[in-house]
């Protein structure tokens, strides 16, 4: 489960037009933690949630492995791009 983390904190962070630095302002990090955790580094779970909530999702939603871009967020991604 947590190895689906890092890609799921990127999918969901691009999906809000943000950047690294970005985000990691607003969750009270440095840039490269955030890239650190974003490839493959585990947050502790205060970390993990803030960015959770920062990124306005349940934390589950970091968790999930599913297939393709299945989640609200990409759902509202999708609708963005007309598809």
């Amino acid at each position: 489960m947590l190895e689906h983390v890092g890609p799921n904190l990127r999918r969901l962070r691009r999906t809000r037009d943000l950047t690294q630095t970005q985000l990691a302002r607003f969750a009270g990090i440095h840039q490269q933690h955030l890239s650190a955790i974003e490839s493959g580094l585990r947050p502790s779970a205060a970390l993990f949630d803030r960015l959770a909530r920062v990124l306005g999702v349940h934390s589950n939603e970091l968790l999930s492995e599913l297939p393709g871009d299945m989640t609200l967020a990409g759902h509202e991604a999708d609708q963005r791009r007309g598809q």
